[in-house]
This record gives C-alpha cells, structure tokens and sequence, in this order.
C-alpha cells in the first residue's frame, strides 16, 4: 500500500508572520481520494509531523493497514531552500513513523514552479511547445541530484513551462522513470482543469 501525499506552504507577512501549511495525503488504491488539512505554524512547531500522523491514521481507519511506502511532493521551495527544507521535513516526517511505531519506505520530491528554463521543439526549421509529459533529466544539477524538469500540460498560448522536480530523500529506490511517470499522470487528476 501506497500513500502519496502533498505539501504546499503559504506566509504571511505583516504585523506578524504567519506560516500556513497545506497537507493533502491520498488513501484509495487509485490515489483519487484524499484526507486533507491545514495548519498555522508557529514558531519552531513541527506541523507537518502532525500532519503525517492524521493522515497516517486516516489511511489505517480506512485500509484496516498503514501505508508501506510514503511518496511526499513538497511544493513552493525554491532550489536554495532544498537542501535545508528536505532535512528539517524529512525529520519530521519520521518523527510522526516513530510516533506511531511505523517503518515504511519514503520517497520525498520537492518541486519548483518558477522555473526561468524554456524547452523548444524544433519541427521543419519552426521552434514549438514540446508535447505534455517531456522530460529533460541529463546532467542537470550535477552528480549528486536526481532532477528532471517537466512538461506537465499543453499549452494553449505562449509558450509551455516545465516544472523542476528533486529528489530530496529515497529509501525506497524509486526509479526517475517511475517518478516521472507518477508525477505526470497525477497531474490528470486535477479536477479543476477541463482543457486538453
């Protein structure tokens, strides 16, 4: 059994700052429906441990098991905060398996949006959008990362916009073919989207 999850975070910044994280974590065979939550951090609290105990719950209360493997989507980091997002998380996140006396195989991807990288195909002499579910994975953070960017949609007008994914953690060992194919069909379950 397979729990995908995804983390999105949001600040605030005013008179105080505050941190909201969005968890939403898959708990069918078909990862089609999902246990949701949001919390306000403060201060040094680590919410997304608690985050990945409810739904670790959540999964058990409905599968009658807890999930084997964890693949964990991390958005809105930037490629500075990698390293230093993937640490504090993943601690976290094995903090809530000890808490709950689990030992499953976690995989955690971060991902980043704001990418300035255009991918272009060429076709008779005629620079065009790539088609959906282009991958460019050579050499491109060095040796030591496993990343790919990622055209996850058609684009309709101007000019289509990979997405950068790293692998942050894996102790599963996850192939980056595996991964790449898992992120692009997720994002066919994007229920808001009703275009090509």
């Amino acid at each position: 059994p397979t729990m995908i999850c995804g983390v999105d975070t949001l600040t605030k910044t005013g008179k105080e700052t505050k941190t909201i994280v969005a968890f939403t974590a898959t708990y069918n065979r078909t990862f089609t429906k999902y246990y949701s939550v949001s919390k306000i951090k403060t201060g040094t609290s680590k919410v997304i441990s608690e985050c990945m105990e409810e739904a670790l719950n959540n999964f058990k209360k409905c599968n009658n098991i807890y999930p084997s493997h964890i693949i964990l989507i991390r958005d809105n980091v930037t490629p500075t905060q990698f390293k230093t997002t993937t640490t504090d998380e993943v601690e976290q996140i094995k903090r809530a398996f000890t808490n709950l006396s689990l030992t499953p195989k976690l995989t955690y991807l971060l991902l980043n949006k704001k990418t300035t990288i255009k991918i272009f195909g060429l076709n008779n002499s005629n620079y065009n959008n790539v088609v959906p579910g282009t991958v460019v994975d050579i050499e491109l953070g060095g040796e030591e990362l496993n990343d790919f960017y990622l055209i996850p949609q058609k684009s309709l007008q101007g000019c289509s916009m990979p997405i950068y994914y790293v692998v942050g953690y894996d102790d599963k060992g996850v192939s980056s073919q595996e991964l790449q194919l898992l992120v692009y069909k997720l994002c066919y379950l994007y229920y808001n989207f009703t275009g090509g």
